[in-house]
């Protein structure tokens, strides 16, 4: 099988941790087309070069280019991570966040409100090359704030969209480890939104675990998220809840260090070096290992698998949902019952959904 994976915003030199995780995962995500593309053509050569090592002599191919249309046509599979206004956007956004008060997140509050209005429209004309060029292409979104950039690609025509995040499987993972079981052995729940979802059961041989967490915690954290307060939602929130504590302090943005961490991963590609970039060991990055090549592999298997996907429903909300995934396509799995806390967090979290969704239709920016 020769299918052709095209990665949206493909120059950044942090896609390098994405050729690790190809190789790592060895012929369960390929060999394929790796076809790169992006509009920092000095960094888009740097990753060609990195690839075509780590992954030519695994049997891929490695394609790369500007034009978006003409390397779209005959994917199967695109990986969308396209950072529309750069990191100097995201600077910005992170600005106007703190200028409110409030923690300058690229998927939460003000800075994810300024990135979908600087966005919206390139979104939409690259949502147009790919229903043009690979409508049957499954669209893997990456691009923040994820759950209304997957809604927006999803409007504008791009019929297999999904958003990916890591987040709910390692939440589960560290809890895992916290009870000294295997991962394999969880049985899990999760709901809601991404970057705002509960595991809201948690077992291991037929029992529920909840409870023994927050014994082992103690006076713990799980992801930032003390034990009293899991014991208090009688779920695990991911870690971005706490962003939501209005009593915090807001924290300068990070715009502006990742671009620092990027520059010494394209000098250390520039150089030669033998290895993966050290650089890359500077940012957290599992999303890629844990996430999307799980996905590329799920897509290519016969076999299905469970998977958390982020995915558009009947009300055109984007929630984040275990699904069971392959080369047939994606069964969405029955969603739990929410109750108490949970619930409520979880209609906010809904209502706010909506606002964003609005804002994005509108017809311009003062809208």
């Amino acid at each position: 099988m020769n299918d052709r994976l095209v990665i949206l915003g493909g120059s950044s030199p942090f896609t390098a941790g994405l050729v690790d995780a190809l190789a790592a995962a060895g012929s369960a995500a390929g060999p394929q087309s790796f076809v790169l593309q992006g509009r920092a053509t000095g960094n888009l050569g740097l990753m060609v070069r990195y690839a075509s090592r780590e992954l030519v002599p695994l049997g891929w191919r490695i394609e790369c280019g500007t034009d978006l249309h003409a390397l779209l046509a005959g994917a199967r599979i695109v990986v969308h991570q396209m950072r529309y206004g750069g990191l100097e956007g995201r600077a910005a956004d992170e600005s106007t966040a703190l200028r409110f008060g409030i923690q300058p997140d690229e998927t939460l509050g003000p800075a994810a409100l300024e990135s979908l209005l600087r966005m919206r429209d390139s979104l939409r004309a690259t949502a147009r090359a790919i229903a043009a060029a690979c409508p049957e292409a499954w669209v893997l979104n990456l691009t923040n704030p994820l759950s209304v950039v997957t809604a927006v690609l999803a409007e504008a025509g791009v019929e297999r969209c999904i958003g990916l995040c890591e987040l709910p499987f390692v939440t589960m993972m560290q809890a895992a480890a916290i009870l000294d079981r295997p991962p394999a052995s969880m049985v899990w729940q999760y709901a809601g939104f991404n970057h705002r979802g509960f595991i809201v059961t948690l077992e291991a041989e037929g029992t529920d675990r909840l409870g023994e967490l927050v014994t082992r915690l103690g006076g713990g954290a799980l992801g930032g998220i003390r034990g009293e307060e899991i014991a208090r939602l009688r779920s695990i929130p991911t870690k971005y809840f706490r962003l939501l504590d209005p009593s915090g302090i807001p924290k300068g943005g990070r715009a502006r260090e990742l671009a620092a961490v990027r520059g010494r991963i394209a000098e250390q590609l520039r150089s030669g070096r033998e290895g993966s970039p050290p650089g890359l060991r500077e940012r957290y990055m599992e999303w890629y290992p844990r996430s999307v090549v799980p996905m590329i592999a799920a897509l290519r298997s016969s076999e299905p698998s469970e998977q958390i996907v982020n995915l558009r429903g009947s009300d055109g909300l984007v929630r984040e949902i275990h699904a069971r995934v392959s080369r047939e396509g994606i069964e969405p799995r029955p969603m739990p019952v929410l109750e108490g806390e949970v619930a409520r967090w979880t209609e906010r979290f809904a209502h706010h959904e909506n606002l964003l969704l609005e804002v994005a239709r509108s017809a311009g920016r003062e809208g």
